[in-house]
């Protein structure tokens, strides 16, 4: 970076002082979303000091609208996925991301015996994957038979293959319905999550509703060199032009009346 002498007051100078201020500024910034991704765990894309808080009740909760399952998701895979019908009715997958519940306690429930789901996310609005902050997931049925939360949530990091990060949820309750809530999740650059179902409750439970919380994932950038921009005009109030120089005046001889000084 150049050196600016603080006596220098051109146009010039104020130039460069200003480009300098401006990017001590960006680096600055720069360094302190570093820290924050250090500081929360985001770097290494591990879940760290995450919390889970459950719940349950005889009414429908309500759910999000605007989570990352309902507009950020490119496919929805399945794995060996096997439903609980009743009376010929399961439900459909789209109940788990449609930001619905319905306002029966059985109403929009999915109904699952056992395999996997995968939502893999849109990594066209995000190349670098999510910062995945939280996951709420809603269980319901007409009784207390099939509301028993039971999966394994795991995630997987943008370009790599496999899962990771994994966390089991089993959550009983004898009421219609049931929420298990996960915060301070943290996990960066993740382009894909995968819900596990274990053994469920008679056979099968009534999945309501899966919202997954977060923010597209832009790493820090590293910066390795400045070079100054070329010299911009400042504003009067703040650049000083070279100080005017005026012509000296001579002033005329005067003889000393009592002649000259001993």
């Amino acid at each position: 970076m150049a050196h600016v002498n603080p006596s220098d007051r051109n146009v010039s100078g104020c130039a460069v002082r200003l480009k300098e201020v401006r990017f001590m500024k960006k680096k600055l910034m720069t360094g302190k979303w570093a820290a924050a991704v250090a500081a929360f765990g985001l770097a290494a894309g591990n879940a760290q000091a995450w919390t889970r808080t459950t719940s349950n009740s005889d009414q429908p909760y309500t759910v999000s609208g605007t989570d990352l399952l309902q507009g950020n998701v490119s496919s929805v895979d399945t794995n060996g996925l096997v439903l609980y019908f009743e009376g010929g009715v399961s439900g459909t997958l789209d109940f788990l991301t449609d930001g619905i519940v319905g306002s029966g306690n059985r109403e929009n429930a999915f109904s699952i015996a056992s395999g996997s789901i995968t939502y893999t996310l849109d990594t066209s609005k995000s190349p670098s994957g999510y910062i995945i902050t939280g996951l709420d997931t809603y269980s319901g049925w007409q009784d207390g038979g099939r509301n028993d939360q039971n999966y394994v949530v795991s995630f997987r990091n943008a370009g790599s293959g496999t899962f990771g990060n994994a966390i089991t949820n089993a959550y009983a309750s004898g009421m219609k319905e049931t929420r298990v809530s996960l915060t301070d999740l943290n996990l960066a650059g993740i382009d894909a999550v995968k819900f596990t179902f274990l053994a469920q409750e008679n056979n099968g439970v009534g999945y309501k509703e899966f919202d997954l919380f977060g923010m597209a994932y832009a790493p820090a950038s590293t910066i390795t060199g400045s070079t100054v921009a070329p010299p911009i005009r400042c504003p009067p109030q703040i650049c000083f032009s070279p100080r005017p120089s005026f012509p000296t005046a001579r002033l005329p001889t005067i003889a000393n009346p009592l002649g000259p000084m001993r």
